[in-house]
């Protein structure tokens, strides 16, 4: 399952993230800034990185069509087969 967090990189990401890769889900975590999770573990390796200035993109009106094309894209490249996996 692909799972989005928003504030992955935070408190809660930190320890999370780690556990649903582990269970075998692609994870996305989307942040404020490029900032490292509080304890490094190997499995952010294999997360798909965000960052986004949620502020702006809210009083704009993108930030929850921005999340719903992200788990939008991994639906379409799982029934391809095929994973992808970018930091930007």
């Amino acid at each position: 399952m692909r799972i989005v967090i928003i504030g992955g990189s935070g408190h809660v990401g930190t320890y999370l993230v780690p556990r649903l890769v582990a269970a075998g889900h692609a994870v996305i975590a989307i942040s404020r800034g490029q900032r490292e999770p509080y304890h490094p573990h190997a499995a952010w390796q294999s997360v798909l990185q965000i960052v986004a200035d949620r502020d702006a993109e809210e009083a704009a009106g993108a930030f929850g069509q921005r999340v719903r094309d992200l788990i939008a894209a991994g639906r379409r490249t799982e029934e391809r087969g095929t994973a992808r996996r970018r930091h930007t």
